[in-house]
């Protein structure tokens, strides 16, 4: 569907008039390589002539420049008039536009907005696939809410919507809520998996360390040791990839071994892990000008994160959305 990349096109992008592309541009393989405001020329010459199916392909390229695409918000809206006729219809169209937008306002942290649209988009969703897919999504929303009870209804629709039991996404899902059980203090009664995430999930590339991430969180509120190491294969894993948005995930990891570092009191580890937290942030930041652009709106998180002075959970949530 919609991979929501760092790199991100201005917010207070205007949207300028472009020749309208030919029949043959629905192959939008062929605008990969546009720029930012060529692509824009070219949703807007779609939209104008209300071809969906073309347009929501090159939206989806042009999100990966942009995690608040606001005029191309407006724009779909104004180009599927009728959206609002389509609570509760199987509508594959309609589906991607609820979920395009429920992304953009989770990304904002605009959650409840973000829950709305989710709600509409599963509804419309046409198969398991989607369903499961927005399911994950809605759960990651009440897992910021830190609403137990509906992110494990979720987890359930999900859980109804995947095939396959081992499904990545579903294991991470299913640690992120016993990790939100034991931040809130209350008892896991489902099954844990803690124990056997290899037995549930294949080690390998992405999402691996988030799940270690989240794995290592429900171990350090046990007081398990093992809880530093994993977030340090998790740590290593990140960083060693080839892309960008995935090693920026490292950021989130490094927080929380700085609060692990300060509570134990070890100076050591410690400025170890400031200093490599600076260095990512500051090689981040300069590879993408907006990423820096997104540090700087939210600078008091990401400071009190050098610093330790975040809860663990908060360190664990550091990033936006399902990007934690």
């Amino acid at each position: 569907r919609f991979l929501f990349l760092w790199t991100a096109l201005r917010r207070d992008a205007t949207l300028q008039m472009g020749c309208r592309p030919s029949k043959s541009g629905n192959d939008v393989s062929r605008w990969s390589g546009e720029s930012e405001t060529g692509l824009e020329n070219i949703f807007q010459a779609y939209t104008a002539g209300r071809e969906l199916h073309p347009a929501l392909k090159i939206f989806s390229l042009l999100v990966k420049h942009t995690m608040f695409p606001v005029p191309c918000q407006e724009k779909i809206n104004m180009s599927y008039p009728s959206l609002d006729s389509l609570d509760n219809c199987a509508d594959d169209i309609g589906s991607q536009i609820y979920g395009m937008l429920g992304m953009q306002a989770a990304f904002q942290n605009s959650i409840d907005e973000s829950i709305a649209y989710f709600e509409k988009d599963f509804a419309c969703a046409t198969n398991d696939y989607y369903k499961a897919m927005v399911a994950s999504f809605m759960i990651v929303n009440y897992h910021r809410k830190k609403d137990l009870k509906n992110a494990k209804k979720w987890l359930s629709a999900q859980d109804g919507h995947v095939k396959d039991k081992k499904d990545q996404w579903l294991v991470v899902n299913q640690l992120r809520l016993e990790a939100l059980a034991a931040e809130l203090g209350e008892k896991w009664d489902d099954e844990s998996i803690l124990e056997n995430v290899r037995f549930w999930h294949n080690e390998g590339d992405y999402p691996w360390p988030l799940l270690l991430k989240w794995k290592a969180f429900i171990e350090h509120k046990k007081g398990l040791d093992k809880a530093k190491k994993n977030l340090e294969t998790s740590f290593k894993k990140l960083v060693s990839s080839q892309g960008f948005t995935i090693r920026t995930l490292a950021l989130s990891v490094i927080a929380m071994l700085i609060v692990i570092a300060k509570e134990e009191g070890n100076t050591a580890e410690f400025e170890k892990w400031q200093d490599e937290y600076e260095e990512l942030l500051m090689a981040c930041t300069r590879r993408v000008h907006t990423f820096k652009n997104y540090i700087e709106g939210r600078s008091n998180d990401f400071n009190k994160a050098k610093t330790g002075d975040l809860s663990l959970w908060e360190a664990a949530t550091l990033l936006p959305f399902n990007y934690s």
